[in-house]
This record gives structure tokens, C-alpha cells and sequence, in this order.
């Protein structure tokens, strides 16, 4: 009866009563086998690129050493070969795990496979890698893989050495640029690129395309491409070569240097700034009773908003009030309405008001909660106040007043 081989290293299995008197060579090769998958080392010099049709060989000889069988195989050339080099490595059952360096010239990459050629089974070897691959030994369709295509270490102490030609580890680490830098989405209370002695803060993904930057697990706030081109675009303009004129229009500023931060948020809810806004209303007057119809000749006002606290001013002339108006005086609408739930809290002041007949020692307006209107009260020495009757007013009048009140 015939010897037989093991499949992944061709040992010899001598069958019974064969070999007499010979079989101390076989068990020979065979420990010289086992050797040379073990601990074996070698240096193949390729003699030409060869191609998926005609790779260069690397066998596993049944019964003999042979090169594939070496653990750590290293591929040299005696110049360039010319192109991507190919190299098969047979027979194609043979399950096999070996160290591959390429050290071939010229920049030239290594294709190694093992079944019938298929580009989705092989694996390429670039210039200078060391890699450990693993050769299925599946037949017309084996696949060649890196056994350290998944590595999952709990933990790397890295001294030195490089990581895409930046220097790392050490006392003093060299500064670097890495083609790719991952981790994980993060959160604010954990976000994922944070500093060893400060874990919460840092940044972490807050949406898709969007940065949060967050400060002792509290995010502060989020970047995403409308933000950053408006930062950017902030930042142009505040260069030293800028106008004054741009400086002041890139900062919400006019001539007046008035700002104009509509919705700027500042830290936490409920503890500090949430708006800061200019603008203009228009005011106009209204009677409780007749509502009458007002002539005007101006109807201006203008505000400024800071958090829940905003200042109105207003300026109307009127030009006659036909239909005899009758009932409470009122000027309505205020920007914003007055905060609802509280009392109706307000600090005033009538700067002028001709042609009115009231009998009060001072005159102030304010904003009754909930609502979008000013009504003037009229004082007296007792801390009474009633209000201002419209049938008070004379049909021609200026009246000038400003308010502050909670939104």
C-alpha cells in the first residue's frame, strides 16, 4: 500500500509494512517538515512579475521541504520587475498561516492567492508591509486573508515607532498628521475625543454632520456647515485688512455702533442672556368705550430686547381723533407681550403729552400682563391711579413715552 500525505503540510504517512528498511529517511523529511513550518525562514527572489494566469509558485511539496512551507517567507528581486507581482500558492487545500514581508523594489506590490485567481479572493501585499495571512485552503475558490484584519486588543502601550510617518509615544512624542483619526459617537456627558484629566469635555458627534463641544458634560455648543461658514465667514471679515465699516456690519453693528445679535444664546437655560435684538413697532392709539378714528401725522417707535426685558419708546402726533372716543386711553402694539402670570410690573416714564386734561399729579404707563398695549395711568397724592380717560385728550396732540417691562 501507497504512502499518504497530511493535506496542509504534505507530511508522509508511511502505510503499514511499507518502507522496510528505509523509513528512518522518511521520518527524516518528515521532522525537517515540521521544522520547516515551524521556525522556517526564507528569502525568495522573484525573477519576474508573472500575472493571475501565470503567478510565480509557491508550493507545498508532498513529502519534501519545499518553500511555502516556511513560516516567515520574505520576497525579494534583483531590480524592478516591471509591475505588480503575482504569487500563487499551491496546492489549493492546504490551510496555512504564514508571515509575508515584501521587499520588493520599486514601490512593487505584492497580489497573493491560492485558488483559482479572483480578485475578490486575493489579498495585496504593498511595498514594505508586513502582514500575517491565512489561506483557507478552500478549493477553486480559497480566499486569502489578513489574520489581523480585525484585532481587538484591550489595551496598547506604543513607545516610539510611527503611525503614518508621525512620531508617537515617548516622553516627547513628536507632533504628527494622521491620513485617518476614528471614534465613536460620544455624548455630552461622554464625549468621545476627550483629555485624560478632564473625561467630560471635549467633542463628540451631536447629529449627523454636526459637532458638539461640550465643557463638564454640559454641551455649549454646536457646530455644524451653516455655523462654521458663519464663523468663517465672521473671521475673514475681523482680519486686520478689513474696513471699519465691515468690521462694524460683520458684528451686528450699524454707523451707531447699535448691536443687532438676534437670538444669540449664552451658557445654560435660565441663567443668562438668551436674546439680545433692536428694532422698530408701530403704536398706535385705541379707545376701551368709542373707539373713534384717529388722523396721525407720526406713528414711530423703536425697542431693544435683552433676555426677557425689553425697552420700548414711542412718538405719535395726531392730526384730530374724529368720533368722540370714549372709555380708557391705550396705545397698543408693544413688540412682545407682556409676560403672563404675574403681576403687571412696569417702569415708565411720559416724556411729553400736550392738550390733556386730567387733574393727577403725574402721568406713567404700563403693560397689563398678557397683553400687547401700555395704559397710562394718572397718579394722585393718596397712591390712587386711575386710568387716563380718552375723552381727556384734545384731538390734536404729541404724546412721547417709554416703557420697561418682563416678556
Amino acid at each position: 500500500m501507497p504512502s499518504t500525505y497530511t493535506t496542509n503540510l504534505g507530511i508522509e504517512k508511511i502505510a503499514t509494512g511499507e518502507q522496510s528498511g528505509t523509513w528512518g529517511n522518511t521520518t527524516n523529511t518528515n521532522l525537517d517538515i515540521l521544522d520547516q513550518s515551524i521556525d522556517g525562514i526564507i528569502s525568495i527572489t522573484l525573477a519576474s512579475a508573472g500575472s493571475s494566469g501565470s503567478p510565480n509558485s509557491l508550493p507545498i511539496t508532498d513529502g519534501a521541504v519545499s518553500n511555502g512551507r516556511n513560516k516567515f517567507i520574505e520576497f525579494v528581486d534583483g531590480g524592478d520587475l516591471g509591475a505588480t507581482a503575482y504569487v500563487q500558492l499551491t496546492p489549493n487545500d492546504s490551510e496555512k498561516i504564514v508571515h509575508i514581508r515584501n521587499s520588493l523594489s520599486a514601490s512593487r506590490s505584492i497580489i497573493v492567492f491560492q485558488g483559482t485567481y479572483n480578485a475578490s479572493n486575493d489579498y495585496e501585499i504593498l511595498n514594505g508591509e508586513d502582514v500575517l495571512l491565512k489561506f483557507d485552503g478552500a478549493g477553486a475558490g480559497a480566499v486569502v486573508s489578513q489574520v489581523f484584519a480585525n484585532l481587538a486588543l484591550p489595551s496598547v502601550n506604543i513607545d516610539g515607532g510611527t503611525i503614518d510617518g508621525a512620531v508617537i509615544g515617548g516622553a516627547s512624542a513628536a507632533a504628527g498628521s494622521f491620513t485617518t483619526l476614528s471614534a465613536a459617537d460620544g455624548s455630552a456627558a461622554a464625549p468621545s475625543l476627550s483629555f485624560n484629566n478632564d473625561i467630560d469635555t471635549g467633542f463628540y458627534r451631536a447629529s449627523a454632520n454636526s459637532i458638539g463641544v461640550v465643557l463638564g458634560g454640559t454641551e455649549e455648543l454646536t457646530l455644524n456647515s451653516t455655523k462654521a461658514s458663519a464663523l468663517d465667514a465672521l473671521g475673514s471679515v475681523m482680519s486686520s485688512t478689513a474696513t471699519a465699516a465691515a468690521q462694524r456690519a460683520a458684528l451686528g453693528l450699524d454707523t451707531g455702533n447699535t448691536p443687532d445679535f438676534t437670538g444669540i444664546t449664552f451658557g445654560g437655560a435660565g441663567s443668562t442672556l438668551a436674546n439680545y435684538a433692536v428694532g422698530t413697532w408701530t403704536p398706535a392709539v385705541f379707545a376701551t368705550g368709542t373707539a373713534g378714528t384717529p388722523n396721525y401725522n407720526s406713528q414711530n417707535g423703536n425697542y431693544i430686547r435683552i433676555g426677557n426685558i425689553v425697552y420700548a419708546m414711542c412718538y405719535i402726533d395726531l392730526n384730530g381723533w374724529a368720533g368722540s372716543p370714549t372709555g380708557n386711553f391705550r396705545i397698543t402694539g408693544l413688540p412682545f407681550t407682556a409676560k403672563a402670570g404675574i403681576n403687571p410690573v412696569a417702569v415708565g416714564a411720559v416724556g411729553y403729552m400736550d392738550t390733556i386734561n386730567t387733574t393727577g399729579l403725574w402721568l406713567a404707563p404700563f403693560a397689563p400682563t398678557g397683553t400687547t398695549y401700555m395704559e397710562i395711568r394718572e397718579f394722585f397724592d393718596n397712591s390712587i391711579n386711575t386710568a387716563v380717560q380718552a375723552s381727556a385728550l384734545g384731538g390734536n396732540f404729541t404724546y412721547q413715552v417709554s416703557i420697561v417691562y418682563q416678556i
